[in-house]
């Protein structure tokens, strides 16, 4: 009974995304210029990611931050 609801939950929700990728709204937004999309992950690949380091986290900072503040 569950592998019954789960296949209709799954047939449902693929029906769900071909209507929507093909409904006028997605292809007005499609004619944008930008990077080209992947499913699920949309354009958040195209994201450029930090590879000198300047974003991270020093954790010997932040334990004397808690050091101190405890």
């Amino acid at each position: 009974m569950f592998l019954v609801i789960f296949g209709l939950a799954v047939t449902f929700a693929f029906f769900f995304y071909l209507k929507w990728e093909n409904s006028s709204y997605v292809r007005t937004i499609d004619l944008i210029p930008g990077p080209p999309k992947v499913p699920l992950f949309g354009n958040a690949l195209s994201i450029p990611l930090d590879t000198h380091g300047k974003n991270r986290i020093d954790p010997f900072s932040v334990a004397a931050v808690y050091y101190l503040l405890s």
